[in-house]
């Protein structure tokens, strides 16, 4: 087996075969590239951040933050350290925010601008037949079960 080939979860590095919990941490060498820099480590299937749109929510609902946090039963401080990344997000704040937000507003929507639509908007005005086959090619591209 060729160097940074992968078979069962696992791959040779050096002649030693280490498991795909490790590779990121693990410089993949292409025996056929002169050119490869000893010090480069790949990653394999980074994560992409996450990112909140708790302003735009604000700025959809029509709120400030000095609203927000008499809404939520807590400091304007308080609010400001979770908007600014000082205090962390944790899913209890999230669940305090959506909520303070309004009744159609879940966890889940803070990580979409309010602009975008839903899944379940997108799907709303299709015929059930023609959205179970939407709903299955989708998880056959993305290799998802539910």
């Amino acid at each position: 087996m060729n160097e940074g080939t992968f078979h069962n979860r696992q791959s040779f590095h050096n002649g030693k075969i280490v498991s795909s919990a490790n590779l990121s941490n693990v410089a993949i060498r292409s025996p056929d590239r002169e050119d490869y820099r000893a010090g480069m480590v790949t990653r394999i299937g980074a994560s992409r951040p996450y990112r909140l749109f708790l302003a735009e929510w604000l700025e959809a609902k029509g709120l400030t933050q000095d609203q927000l946090a008499g809404r939520m039963e807590c400091s304007p401080g308080t609010v400001s350290k979770l908007f600014s990344g000082e205090m962390k997000q944790t899913t209890e704040w999230l669940a305090r925010i959506a909520y303070a937000l309004g009744d159609e507003v879940e966890v889940r929507d803070l990580f979409r601008h309010p602009k975008t639509p839903t899944q379940d908007d997108l799907l709303r005005n299709v015929p059930e037949d023609e959205r179970d086959r939407i709903i299955r090619a989708i998880r056959a591209l993305t290799g998802t079960d539910n």
